[in-house]
């Protein structure tokens, strides 16, 4: 497991992971406080998509915000990133956070 090294940050993402599927549901994901700007994550699922052929159904990924000290971001898995909000808020860090979370969860 990716996050057995960390204990606080495992229950931190657990705790987030009901909101996440919470947003993942709801109607209007453009207004998450603390997520990512949308037109960054559709500008970079749409790069990564035609940068590696694929169709749209194979571009995904989830992206943990924890309310932390510091602009870091750690790949936990494929398709899996967790990251400080203040890493969101930087235009650059976000977008190559999310280059990775595309990229790494393809099957290419």
């Amino acid at each position: 497991m990716a996050l057995a090294d960390g204990p606080a940050l495992r229950q931190t993402v657990v705790a987030l992971h009901e909101e996440a599927k919470r947003w993942s549901a709801s109607s209007d994901r453009k207004e998450v406080e603390g997520g990512a700007p949308y037109d960054l994550v559709r500008a970079t699922a749409e790069e990564t998509i035609s940068r590696h052929g694929v169709p749209p159904d194979q571009v995904s990924g989830i992206v943990f915000v924890v309310d932390v000290d510091g602009a870091w971001w750690r790949l936990v898995e494929p398709g899996v990133v967790v990251c400080s909000a203040s890493a969101l808020r930087d235009h650059a860090t976000a977008e190559g956070l999310l280059r990775e979370v595309f990229e790494s969860g393809l099957d290419i």
